[in-house]
């Protein structure tokens, strides 16, 4: 079984068009689509946004549908140097960040007793939404994801993430489901399309590119699907309701 995670419904919607045979379950408050990709099951959520509902998702995915891998998909801000509207970032790795003083910088959140605070992406998922996107004939570039529960809109701290994390994008939710997924022993992935630049202009650049973006990841998520073996991890149908 694929789990699949957007953040909103506009996003979910997007992937869901290509699914078949979907039926649906309501568990946490939360609705869980299940269907077909090709030959894979896969289910799929819309979170809601920020970490806390992100990870909470993907821990149901995981304990109730058997999912392995996981595929995060929506829109993101772009904080690395020259990207595009719509451009397709496919995470190598994914960090939350922070606030907390060390030595005047920023530095990944470091939860204590967890599982670290970078978490790298499964190389074969990378590569098969590498081909993808390629057949897309979509811009993309792989790199960091780095996660918050703010919306990004400001030059300054932009630039502090950009040079301190050497990130790509910044969105709410990316990291949660990594940190997730590598707690449980799944492999995970973020796809994500830039619709704005995370500066004083995002409003209006998220709200002309938002469309672009999530097709973007929406598409490059279905094709990474579809090339998954459909008897790796957990996909044996069965589901702990």
């Amino acid at each position: 079984m694929i789990g699949i995670v957007a953040a909103m419904q506009e996003e979910a919607d997007a992937f869901a068009r290509w699914m078949q045979d979907t039926s649906s379950f309501t568990k946490a408050g939360v609705d869980f689509v299940t269907g077909k990709i090709g030959g894979n099951d896969v289910t799929l959520v819309a979170s809601g946004l920020g970490k806390v509902n992100a990870a909470l998702c993907t821990q149901i995915l995981i304990d109730c549908y058997g999912a392995d891998p996981v595929i995060s998909f929506g829109v993101a801000g772009g904080i690395g140097e020259g990207l595009a509207f719509g451009e397709l970032i496919v995470s190598t790795d994914a960090a939350a960040y922070g606030f907390e003083p060390d030595k005047g910088g920023l530095k990944p959140v470091d939860v204590p007793f967890m599982n670290g605070t970078v978490y790298s992406a499964d190389p074969k998922l990378v590569a098969d939404a590498v081909q993808a996107a390629e057949k897309l004939k979509l811009k993309y570039r792989k790199g960091r994801v780095l996660t918050d529960d703010r919306v990004l809109a400001d030059s300054k701290l932009k630039a502090a993430l950009r040079q301190h994390f050497k990130a790509e994008c910044v969105e709410m939710e990316g990291a949660a489901v990594a940190q997730t997924a590598q707690a449980n022993g799944v492999s995970w992935l973020i796809l994500r399309g830039i619709s704005d630049l995370a500066d004083e202009n995002m409003q209006g650049t998220y709200d002309n590119h938002y469309g672009k973006a999530i097709e973007a990841a929406a598409a490059t998520a279905v094709a990474v699907c579809l090339v998954q073996d459909a008897q790796t991890g957990c996909a044996k149908n069965h589901y702990i309701i």
